[in-house]
């Protein structure tokens, strides 16, 4: 009996609830099967070869699918006016042994009439298509992006969670073009992690509506791309995501891999300078003091180290989403997941400030 079906009979939701970790799981990840034999150490993070460059239409495709379980995510940060902040996401995720390949998104958001909301759903993995022309990909026909950045591009979301029905339909301008180093490929050990800033820098517009509430909404978008071969929260510490749109941009997205490997963060940095975003590239990333939250030691202030000598320190003020990304499993259905994955994750999203005296939005998430 194949092994993901050994669990569907024992834990007859297990697919279902399983799936609800996808697009979580997929921003948390770092690879387990090497896609080649380079390099022979599996202690060095090596950073893409090549300069840096603007993205095109065929970074933004699905890339093709390499190994046992890859997943690879399209994950969109919103800061709304009010002080609402929203993610989008999609994703594709194999699962290996575990369950069916399958594709997913989410739509959350905090301060929307003083409530925070979250809606993950899963589809076969079929369902997500990409058309070059279009720019759209689409996992349901209520579910999408489309248009070729960095000229237009919209977001749609139109799905019910638990009784609650979600329509969300924002539209970006004045969309900054998108980069990466080289091929955009990271090396942990011998495996391989892309890495795509798409969109820097937009302004969003448009309406949400939640459990029959319609409020027009606008502020600024950011939107980075990643693909892995493998889940493996066991060889990361903490993935950092933070968003400055202000006077002074700065963007970026982080992963502290696990100890074992050399301390050099994986990552990808932008900046706005003289009317354009240029890359950063991070060397280092350290937690400088941290608060328990959920039972976890979050980071509190984190300092970040470039080349060239820069440092930016990261200060999380107030959590505006806090959870488990198992929150939702019985204690059997997680026993088995949290042994999956090698561990608890945890989700802290929310507002700080940097050194720099800018106000960020963060995404953190952290295995316990």
């Amino acid at each position: 009996m194949k092994i993901e079906a050994f669990y569907y009979r024992m834990y007859p939701n297990m697919k279902a609830m399983a799936s609800l970790l996808i697009v979580l799981l997929a921003l948390f990840s770092a690879p387990v099967r090497a896609l080649a034999p380079e390099p022979p150490s599996d202690e060095a993070v090596i950073v893409p070869a090549g300069g840096e460059r603007l993205l095109t239409a065929d970074d933004f495709r699905p890339h093709p699918a390499t190994g046992s379980a890859y997943n690879e995510i399209w994950s969109y940060s919103l800061l709304l006016n009010d002080g609402m902040q929203a993610t989008f996401s999609l994703s594709q995720a194999h699962l290996g042994s575990l369950m069916s390949p399958v594709s997913g998104a989410e739509f959350a958001i905090s301060g929307f009439d003083g409530k925070s909301y979250r809606a993950p759903k899963e589809y076969d993995l079929e369902d997500l298509r990409y058309d070059a022309r279009s720019g759209r990909l689409q996992i349901h026909p209520r579910i999408y992006v489309e248009g070729v950045l960095p000229q237009r591009h919209s977001l749609h979301f139109g799905a019910a969670k638990h009784g609650v029905e979600f329509e969300v339909a924002l539209t970006l301008t004045d969309i900054a073009p998108g980069l990466t180093w080289g091929d955009g490929v990271f090396r942990l050990g011998g495996e391989r992690i892309g890495m795509f800033v798409h969109v820097p820098y937009a302004r969003v517009s448009g309406t949400v509506s939640i459990d029959g509430v319609t409020k027009r909404v606008s502020g600024t978008a950011y939107m980075d791309h990643t693909f892995q071969t493998n889940f493996a929260p066991k060889l990361v510490r903490n993935t950092y995501r933070y968003v400055h749109h202000g006077e002074t941009m700065e963007v970026g997205y982080l992963i502290a891999p696990h100890d074992r490997f050399e301390d050099r963060v994986v990552g990808i940095g932008a900046v706005r300078e003289g009317g354009r975003f240029r890359l950063q590239k991070p060397q280092a990333v350290a937690v400088v003091s941290t608060r328990q939250t959920l039972g976890a030691e979050v980071p509190r202030q984190l300092a970040v180290r470039f080349d060239g000598g820069g440092q930016l320190i990261l200060n999380r003020e107030r959590d505006q989403q806090a959870f488990s990304a198992l929150e939702e499993l019985g204690g059997l259905q997680k026993a088995v997941v949290r042994r999956f994955i090698g561990g608890e994750v945890m989700i802290f999203r929310g507002r700080g400030t940097t050194n720099r005296g800018a106000r960020i939005a963060y995404d953190y998430l952290v295995v316990k």
